[in-house]
């Protein structure tokens, strides 16, 4: 009984080292590395602009809106800002890029909502006033396919 059981043992570990194997061949690393967009805003409202992009984080696109995770203090609900997405964290940014810039797509919106994260970051809603809809497009559908993409790894996985 030992011997029957030992080969199906067997081949079934193969089959799923096979798997295995079939699954991570067929990944490509680059589909599923994170997106880079950074982000810098000026508030046109109070005349400051944020340039640190490492401080802005996108938590989530919407149609005609963005909500963002930034340093609490640097606008209120009511505040129209100016937003620069780079479609790489930049370095170093010393001024806030006009609309012609070709490394960075620039929105202008209204805070129309803003939460408490914790004791130095808030969320905020910034609906759009004036944008490029086809430019806002391409960050949504590049955020769309990579997520298209990570949910057919995920149920690749399931099988």
């Amino acid at each position: 009984m030992s011997q029957i059981s030992f080969p199906f043992k067997m081949r079934l570990m193969n089959e799923n080292a096979a798997k295995k194997i079939s699954l991570s061949d067929s990944l490509d690393l680059k589909q599923y590395q994170e997106l880079n967009y950074g982000v810098v805003l000026r508030n046109d409202t109070s005349g400051i602009s944020f340039l640190s992009a490492q401080f802005i984080k996108i938590n989530e696109l919407r149609e005609d809106s963005v909500c963002l995770c930034i340093p609490k203090n640097l606008c209120q609900t009511g505040h129209n800002l100016s937003i620069a997405f780079f479609k790489e964290t930049p370095k170093r940014i010393v001024k806030f890029p006009t609309p012609e810039n070709q490394e960075s797509i620039t929105i202008i919106g209204k805070v129309i909502d803003q939460q408490v994260a914790d004791e130095e970051k808030i969320y905020i809603e910034v609906k759009f006033t004036q944008y490029k809809a086809n430019e806002w497009n391409e960050i949504l559908n590049a955020y769309l396919k990579k997520q298209e993409g990570i949910t057919s790894l995920i149920e690749e996985v399931k099988k």
